[in-house]
């Protein structure tokens, strides 16, 4: 830093060393050329007196009347003065000279400061700060998982699109897309144009339903309960379908079959506590509208136990055979957010695919109480069975705060997301509640 205002005061004597000389030399005559110079204006001086004097003794003699002495007088006097004139002016320019060499001298400096802290960058002189700087971006750089020109890229490919409008799979991966990053709008746009082309397709009948409710704020019903009635036609036991639509019901007050629907999505992750818990307050919400006793975890667990021990020697041989993804995650929440929650307000933690079916692959369920919490996301905790990490190459890990306990976010709801995590790295993420979904 002080080489740099060494070089920078070098360059300023260096411009005053070009510039002051010509400043001065107009203020500075040959001294020679000075003295002819008041040699002569004292001659004039001198020739002007005899000439007056010789004017007086001609009007005195009569040679010359008055009139004529006037005149001659006025011509001597004029011609006297423009003498003395150019003397004062040359005396001037001379001290101008210098004015203006002092002028520089003592301003250059200032302007050629006040120029580079208004144009320039003298946080760069800081050599420390700029390194701290540029290290903060790329750790801010490292953290961001999602890619920043996402948002700029998919209207990309809509217009590429736009242009080969019967491209099904560029739709339904528009679709997807959209959907993943919360742009429903968007997704429920894109995936219509998937459905124009191909309307028997139980996966993206599922994922139009889920995009036209979550444009609605999370209604199921209308056009959105049409599309998974559809789906279930095609394909009864699509899970994503069922799940859906067991929540649908749930919201049309048709908690019977809303029942019905979750206890058969609980015949398929027995085992899975989890889930199970996540499926059981579901069921305990329509049980409790219906004025049905609600059924407690313990009782729930009871229940489970001979199924699960039934099932336990075969899982431990797939168990072996196969590994079993995991994530590790620690989940927290601001102050700001936490007050705006209550101690006893559900947190779900999850992940569901990157590019594949918005259903969770995993899912852990506890209380804003309990934050900050460090949980384990694996293979044994999806909802459905085929639908696990260690099918998808990177997910999307969220944490998310529901006042309602509802498993599907809603206007109001807490939250975070990382996108794009590579399971197979099974890394240790750090995940802070701190956006408001609106």
């Amino acid at each position: 830093m002080a080489l740099f205002y060494i070089l920078a005061c070098l360059l300023v004597i260096a411009g005053l060393a070009a510039i002051l000389p010509s400043a001065l030399r107009a203020g500075k005559a040959n001294p020679a050329s000075e003295q002819m110079e008041q040699d002569q204006l004292e001659t004039n001086i001198s020739i002007a007196r005899e000439k007056r004097a010789n004017l007086q003794r001609a009007l005195a003699d009569g040679s010359i009347d008055q009139a004529s002495f006037d005149a001659e007088i006025t011509n001597l006097e004029n011609s006297l003065a423009m003498d003395l004139s150019a003397e004062q002016k040359h005396n001037e320019s001379s001290r101008s000279g210098y004015v203006a060499a002092g002028l520089i001298a003592l301003f250059l400096p200032i302007a050629s400061g006040a120029l580079y802290l208004h144009l320039g960058t003298p946080q760069g002189v800081d050599t420390e700060t700029m390194h701290a700087q540029a290290l903060a971006e790329r750790q801010q750089q490292q953290q961001t998982q999602q890619p920043p020109a996402l948002t700029e890229l998919l209207p990309n490919l809509e217009k590429k699109l736009e242009a080969n409008p019967e491209d099904l799979d560029g739709w339904k991966l528009l679709g997807k897309s959209y959907l993943t990053i919360g742009e429903f709008s968007n997704a429920k746009r894109a995936l219509t144009r998937a459905y124009n082309l191909e309307k028997n397709d139980p996966e993206l009948l599922s994922q139009l339903a889920e995009a036209t409710a979550m444009d609605k704020g999370g209604d199921l019903s209308g056009k959105a309960s049409k599309f998974l009635d559809d789906a279930l036609a095609l394909d009864p036991e699509h899970k994503q379908s069922l799940w859906l639509k067991a929540i649908a019901s749930q919201q049309a007050g048709k908690h019977e079959d809303a029942i019905a629907r979750f206890e058969n999505l609980r015949s398929g992750v027995i085992g899975n506590a989890d889930a199970l818990a996540s499926i059981d307050e579901m069921i305990n919400q329509s049980r409790n509208a219906l004025g049905l006793p609600v059924k407690s975890s313990a009782e729930t667990a009871q229940n489970e136990t001979t199924e699960s021990e039934r099932s336990s020697t075969t899982d431990a041989d797939n168990n072996e055979q196969s590994p079993t993804a995991a994530l590790s995650i620690t989940v927290d929440i601001t102050e700001q957010a936490k007050a705006n929650v209550n101690p006893d307000d559900s947190v779900f933690v999850f992940a569901r695919a990157s590019k594949g079916p918005p259903m969770p692959l995993a899912v852990s369920r506890h209380t804003v109480s309990e934050l900050p919490v460090s949980i384990v996301l694996d293979d044994t905790m999806a909802m459905i069975p085929d639908m696990t990490l260690s099918r998808f190459p990177s997910v999307t890990v969220g944490a998310r705060v529901s006042k309602s306990g509802n498993a599907i976010a809603q206007a109001g709801d807490w939250f975070t997301e990382k996108n794009n995590v590579v399971v197979a790295d099974s890394p240790k993420l750090v995940l802070t509640i701190d956006q408001l979904k609106n």
